[in-house]
């Protein structure tokens, strides 16, 4: 036989024992890596794929050299002919650590996958888990502003309901007021609208005004009025003159001349600035001193400024039923 086979049998048979001790110590790493952690997993799991690794590879650089020696030396095939027994049992211990080294190496590598699917599912649970947490903190500060929108409300509130409980009160005050002072509506009229009027001036007893509030609009002093009721116009109302004059004379006045003839149509002629000064400084003879027409529903044609108020009267009573000559003082 051959002295490089037998060296090539001698190194094959030493590599066994150390390669049957590695294989148990990978097969007791998977049994220590099933009671262990998930975390520490993955460390496991690839030192026993280094050491499967490698014990792969020794088996095949063993099957190799078995195959280079046995092609070197034919006597070398007859020696492990005569001795069947022994390679068989060498032949049956490499298969059977290559069965068990895949088998574990396929575990491994299901077990990887298992590992990376869970790595995978507790990355999207992470993911997932932290958008909740950025909605969490979303949904507080909302209820933030919320709760201090809440709280400017009742604020706004209370100031409100202040503010209503005041105006209730100043309404309550006026409707007191009110009260105190409210006239019956029978008596309305004639308080807002008085049918008599007392004026004074100074060197005069007191004059009361008959007071027209239907004809031209409310406040007219009647100074003058004819009535005709049996056929012939009488004087039935007349103000002194020297009172009339001092009263137009203190304040402008409005003259407003008002007819209804026989068939009771109705005629007037407005003028402003109406007011009477004296004839002479010795005769207290009163003439119209002014007298500007503003409008009329008669043909009225010249002046009658300088004219008595008699003279004034002819131009308007003829064919009348009543003659009313009035005075209102003039508003700014």
């Amino acid at each position: 036989m051959d002295e490089d086979g037998l060296v090539d049998l001698e190194l094959l048979s030493q590599d066994s024992p150390s390669e049957g001790s590695e294989t148990n110590a990978t097969t007791e790493g998977f049994e220590v890596l099933s009671t262990e952690s998930n975390e520490n997993n993955y460390q496991k799991v690839k030192s026993i794929l280094d050491k499967a690794s490698k014990i792969i590879k020794s088996k095949d650089n063993q099957i190799d050299n078995l195959i280079t020696a046995l092609n070197k030396s034919p006597d070398l095939k007859k020696i492990l002919e005569n001795s069947p027994r022994d390679l068989s049992d060498t032949e049956k211990i490499t298969s059977d650590q290559l069965q068990v080294t895949t088998a574990l190496l396929d575990s491994a590598i299901l077990l990887v996958k298992s590992l990376e699917a869970q790595n995978h599912e507790f990355k999207d649970r992470l993911e997932e888990l932290s958008n909740i947490k950025d909605e969490l903190n979303q949904a507080k500060v909302l209820l933030e502003m919320s709760e201090e929108k809440v709280e400017n409300l009742e604020i706004e509130k209370q100031e409100a309901e202040e503010l209503l409980a005041a105006k209730d009160e100043v309404i309550k005050n006026y409707e007191s007021r009110i009260k105190r002072f409210k006239i019956d509506p029978e008596d309305q009229d004639k308080v807002e609208h008085p049918t008599k009027e007392v004026v004074r001036i100074a060197g005069f007893p007191p004059k009361v005004f008959e007071v027209e509030n239907n004809v031209a609009g409310p406040g007219w002093k009647i100074i003058r009025r004819f009535t005709n009721k049996t056929g012939t116009l009488k004087l039935e109302f007349d103000v002194c003159e020297d009172f009339l004059a001092d009263l137009t004379n203190e304040k402008r006045h409005q003259l407003y001349v008002y007819l209804v003839d026989k068939d009771e149509n109705t005629s007037y002629a407005l003028y402003d600035n109406f007011a009477l000064h004296p004839w002479s400084e010795i005769i207290h003879n009163w003439l119209i001193k002014s007298m500007d027409l503003l409008e009329t529903s008669m043909n009225l044609y010249g002046n009658f400024e300088g004219k008595t108020l008699q003279s004034l009267d002819q131009s308007f009573i003829h064919d009348c039923k009543l003659y009313q000559l009035m005075i209102k003082e003039k508003q700014k």
